[in-house]
């Protein structure tokens, strides 16, 4: 009984805290001559204005691109990050169509998890892909793309857009890592079956065959997370 009246006097105390701060609220921006009248407005143009405006991104393609084109003369930036685009267009039309059985690792579970958010998505589309990170040792490159993008969903009946940006992990490495469990990346001598040691390596240390390596297939969508 006294916990009912003490839940029932809460909720009363929070009731009238609102409507007196409230009332502070507009008499302090009255006395500052603002237009109280426009106030939904106004903030209602500001959420617009958030769903029109694509996501910001920091590119570091000055920094990085030179690095990559060094370390991988024949690799195409350009092409790549039209790889990392269509991966997220596949997630989203494999949600769209309600299957994503089609989507391995982190790909999949990134889908799941936006079916679970989102039971209607439609009309993607991609602002911006740069690249936001490159990293490489003898073993192991990695280049982390950051792409801007927007949808629609249905809330309440209502079409509403969305602006979203993810960050895509696209890795190049001579082991083979359990979590990815992908033969692709276990690299080895197509005439003698030794493995190479080191990503730079361009012929097999044992039996000098030369390697040719299509530097965009090499690189394997690892992660996508949002940020």
């Amino acid at each position: 009984m006294y916990f009912l009246i003490g839940v029932v006097i809460f909720i009363l105390f929070c009731i009238v805290f609102y409507f007196v701060l409230k009332a502070k609220i507009i008499r302090f921006f009255q006395g500052l001559g603002f237009p109280i009248s426009q106030l939904g407005d106004i903030i209602r143009d500001v959420r617009l204005d958030e769903e029109d405006t694509p996501k910001s991104l920091a590119s570091m393609d000055s920094i990085y691109l030179k690095q990559l084109e060094k370390d991988f003369p024949n690799i195409e930036i350009s092409k790549l990050k039209r790889k990392a685009e269509s991966i997220l267009m596949d997630i989203y039309h494999s949600i769209k169509n309600g299957d994503v059985s089609g989507l391995e690792g982190k790909m999949k579970t990134f889908a799941e998890d936006e079916a679970l958010k989102h039971n209607s998505i439609s009309d993607l589309k991609i602002h911006n892909t740069v690249i936001s990170n490159y990293n490489k040792n003898n073993k192991k490159a990695t280049i982390i793309f950051s792409i801007a993008y927007q949808y629609y969903i249905l809330k309440n009946g209502i079409k509403k857009k969305i602006q979203d940006r993810v960050r895509m992990e696209f890795i190049y490495t001579l082991e083979l890592e359990e979590e990815l469990k992908s033969p692709i990346l276990d690299f080895r001598c197509p005439n003698c079956g030794s493995p190479f040691h080191n990503i730079d390596d361009e012929s097999c240390s044992y039996c000098g065959c030369k390697l040719l390596r299509i530097f965009n297939r090499i690189f394997i969508c690892n992660n996508i997370v949002r940020y």
